[in-house]
């Protein structure tokens, strides 16, 4: 089970990889399927990593 430290650390990993992944116009995210599905995975995680309680 993680730790309340490990799992933040996972969530702002994440973001930062949100930050990086979507450094585009918003034209661009509208029009890329690809980039829309990994911000929506990248969610998800987010939202299991933070719902986990030990």
């Amino acid at each position: 089970m993680m730790s309340d430290a490990e799992r933040l650390n996972h969530i702002l990993e994440r973001i930062g990889e949100i930050d990086e992944s979507l450094n585009v116009s918003f034209e661009e995210y509208s029009g890329n399927k690809d980039k829309q599905a990994a911000l929506f995975a990248h969610l998800v995680i987010i939202g299991e990593a933070a719902g986990k309680r030990p």
